[in-house]
């Protein structure tokens, strides 16, 4: 999923590589897995972070068109403030993506 989404992100098609190349076992030491767990985390985290954020602004939107189709003006701040969150957001991710990338670029030099 995390390699579909960082793709998608930079505009690129994704292609399922397990097809192209055979499953090979091979020797980590301590000091690459702990990178490597370290930066599955980090990226779980920052992943889990911006899905609550889509809630939250999802929230606020719904909270805006309520307001809106009951026939209250929107506060033209209000849907700035939710277009920041979404940019804030979309940079997160593009970062996110980034780190996914090195990762798969690290992975391959240790295979």
């Amino acid at each position: 999923m995390v390699e579909i989404t960082a793709a998608t992100l930079r505009d690129e098609k994704y292609t399922d590589a397990s097809r192209a190349q055979e499953l090979r076992t091979v020797d980590l030491d301590e000091s690459q897995i702990a990178s490597l767990k370290e930066s599955l985390d980090r990226n779980a985290t920052g992943y889990s972070d911006a899905a609550f954020q889509f809630q939250k602004i999802g929230n606020n939107v719904n909270q805006l068109a309520r307001s809106a189709n009951s026939g209250d003006r929107v506060p033209a701040a209000a849907l700035e403030q939710v277009s920041r969150r979404l940019a804030r957001i979309e940079e997160s991710l593009a970062l996110l993506a980034d780190d996914d990338g090195a990762r798969s670029t690290m992975l391959r030099r240790w295979l």
